[in-house]
């Protein structure tokens, strides 16, 4: 699907705080969260304890370790605990039906969800799985109130993932004087920084995964705005064993259980900067 040129839609420049702060703070911090996912922590796990078992005479240890740490995976990777360890961030919200929705909405924003600098492909491929889910939702919600503004976000190395998302957006109908694309945040605290930033009255309606929601919905409220949670892409929605799979662990559910992780995470690193100062759960 090819792109529409860059043109048509709003864009905003932000700078600093407003796109996510020092960038090497911002790459440390990835590189960190990346670190502290379950499966390098894991894999980390097996090589001490195999080498602590072959290496030294804490054999016992090594290997009561490598058990433990092989133990973890397997739960990790299976759909019941996986649901289970994403499950309370997902239900913190109810899914939002359109009849639900105020007769005014200033805005849909979908926050962003990572994009590929690949050109040669379509845009629905360079964007990820999660921001075309995303994007689809916030889709279907505003062709209920399609006076309100349209409000992508997202940074990219080589072309920002706000662009792309106005680019499908315009491929699928939208109307580009509705679409307003913020290209410089780098996180969720950023992201709700620059809505902020746009001074529109009344409660926008907030796309993002079920399982992002609370946290999402704190970074707004630190802004002074009370946005209309409308989560969407959500992991936990199987129920009882029908397939072979069900029985097995299954890289899926591993990516699950890494998904909560990333965010009980982020709510720790939220915390210890004094930004989760708002109830993560419906008033």
């Amino acid at each position: 699907m090819p792109l529409p040129p860059r043109v048509g839609y709003r864009a905003e420049a932000l700078h600093g705080t407003a796109a996510g702060g020092n960038c090497m703070t911002f790459f440390l911090t990835k590189i960190l969260g990346a670190v502290l996912m379950p499966l390098p922590l894991i894999l980390l796990g097996l090589v001490l304890g195999l080498g602590l078992a072959a290496l030294t005479r804490w054999r016992r240890c090594g290997l009561a370790i490598t058990a433990a740490g092989t133990l973890a995976l397997a739960l990790l990777s299976w759909w019941p605990v996986a649901d289970r360890v994403i499950g309370p961030l997902e239900s913190a919200y109810p899914a939002l039906a359109p009849e639900e929705l105020p007769e005014a909405v200033p805005a849909v924003i979908v926050l962003g969800a990572g994009s590929v600098w690949a050109p040669e492909l379509p845009v629905t491929s360079r964007l990820s799985a999660t921001a075309v889910r995303r994007l689809t939702e916030g889709v279907r919600l505003w062709r209920e109130r399609p006076e309100a503004r349209f409000v992508v976000s997202g940074w990219g190395a080589e072309r920002p993932e706000a662009e792309l998302a106005a680019g499908l957006l315009q491929a699928l109908g939208l109307p580009a004087e509705t679409i307003h694309a913020l290209p410089r945040p780098r996180n969720t605290e950023a992201e709700a920084m620059a809505y902020a930033a746009l001074e529109l009255p009344g409660r926008p309606v907030l796309v993002t995964s079920a399982a992002h929601m609370p946290r999402a919905v704190a970074a707004f409220r630190a802004q002074g705005i009370e946005p209309i949670p409308a989560p969407t892409d959500h992991r936990a929605v199987r129920r009882g064993f029908h397939f072979p799979r069900d029985f097995t662990p299954q890289a899926r559910d591993l990516e699950t259980s890494e998904r909560a992780w990333h965010e009980y995470l982020g709510r720790s690193w939220a915390w210890v900067r004094g930004l989760w100062g708002q109830s993560p759960t419906p008033p």
